[in-house]
């Protein structure tokens, strides 16, 4: 079973507002433990550095997606994370910090997709971006009660025809099993 970790808070008016505090403050982040669980895997509480330290020291990999520097460093110990085979940086910052050297992370403690010989091509992120910005736009303009919110259909599908037309691709090709040798 995996472990997944939340260290980074949300801000936003009830959609998936599990805390606007700070991070030594976040509680009961009751929706990343929630997906968790329905996938099959454990949540972490961020600020349970035992847990952490220990799903750590257990883990195949650790991977940083946080977008907050320095992160490990200012709040775990080293050891347990150096215990995983490897330890890659997601973010666009080095979220390990000064207590790991370069060499103890993948690609010298740089973002992993960026080093890699052909990176995620920002066409297929735009779809992603798009609907990140109209999520806000919705948040900001409707009232949702506490919970779990999909992102509306209808939208998502205007945005994927859109990106369609615009790159001449058509996703249903794309999303077809390989054949088999």
């Amino acid at each position: 079973m995996a472990s997944w970790l939340n260290l980074q808070p949300m801000k936003c008016r009830g959609w998936l507002a599990p805390s606007e505090r700070p991070f030594a403050e976040q509680k009961n982040m009751i929706l990343p433990s929630w997906i968790a669980a329905h996938h099959g895997h454990t949540a972490l509480a961020a600020q349970d550095a035992a847990a952490v330290e220990a799903a750590a020291a257990s883990a195949f990999v650790v991977i940083t997606a946080t977008g907050r520097p320095g992160i490990i460093s200012q709040h775990y110990a080293t050891a347990p994370f150096l215990r995983a085979k490897y330890r890659a940086n997601m973010g666009g910052e080095d979220e390990f910090g000064p207590a790991f050297e370069s060499a103890a992370v993948m690609v010298d403690k740089k973002p992993i997709n960026f080093a890699i010989a052909h990176p995620t091509r920002i066409r297929f992120l735009d779809p992603i971006f798009f609907a990140h910005n109209l999520g806000i736009d919705l948040l900001l303009g409707f009232t949702f009660k506490p919970g779990l919110h999909p992102f509306p259909a209808f939208m998502a599908e205007q945005i994927l025809t859109e990106w369609e037309t615009l790159f001449n691709v058509d996703v249903d090709a794309l999303l077809q099993p390989l054949p088999q040798p």
